[in-house]
């Protein structure tokens, strides 16, 4: 017997609306690189309902990226910081993203697998390196191959195009929570 997963906080109890566009990275502050937050601010700035939700791993980290979203003419409070959740809760509020953007310098590993049992379709980049790959093994073995970009042109149109088109979005998360078993 399958045990069904309780509701879902609602959206408003971190920071986004219902007609939000929730981009998300949990991955490590040090995994951010600059080209790839370049590409996230150019998103931001072509999707005026969207925010980036990112973890606090340090507060002087989430300062600087709030700096550097300013200095790429987004508003810091489209950057969404939050602390760690907590593990009762933890997959049920990472479902509330509606894309997780990866970082191609160091893919997300544990975070991807979580991210991916939430129900979350991951937009990865992979490198040559085994730490740059990761991520790109769980996309493709979730039956998600379309989802690797080629270079972060690529990642940028992926994403661009997946935001654009919310109904897609929502059944590849669809497939992704009823083959979670």
């Amino acid at each position: 017997r399958r045990e069904a997963f309780p509701p879902p906080p609602p959206r408003a109890e971190f920071g986004f609306g219902e007609e939000d566009l929730v981009l998300c990275s949990f991955n490590q502050l040090y995994k951010i690189e600059p080209g790839v937050f370049e590409v996230w601010m150019r998103l931001l700035k072509a999707l005026p309902h969207a925010k980036l939700w990112i973890l606090r791993f340090t507060d002087d980290g989430a300062k600087k990226l709030g700096k550097y979203a300013e200095k790429h003419g987004v508003s810091k409070d489209r950057i969404v910081v939050h602390d760690q959740f907590p593990a009762e809760r933890e997959f049920l509020i990472k479902g509330l993203a509606d894309l997780f953007l990866d970082t191609p310098l160091f893919n997300a590993h544990t975070t991807g697998g979580d991210v991916l049992w939430s129900g979350v379709p991951i937009l990865t980049l992979p490198g040559e390196g085994f730490a740059q790959r990761v991520a790109s093994g769980l996309v493709v073995s979730a039956g998600m191959g379309h989802m690797v970009a080629r270079n972060l042109d690529d990642y940028y149109e992926m994403a661009l195009s997946l935001a654009q088109h919310p109904k897609m979005l929502k059944a590849i998360a669809t497939r992704l929570r009823e083959g979670r078993d």
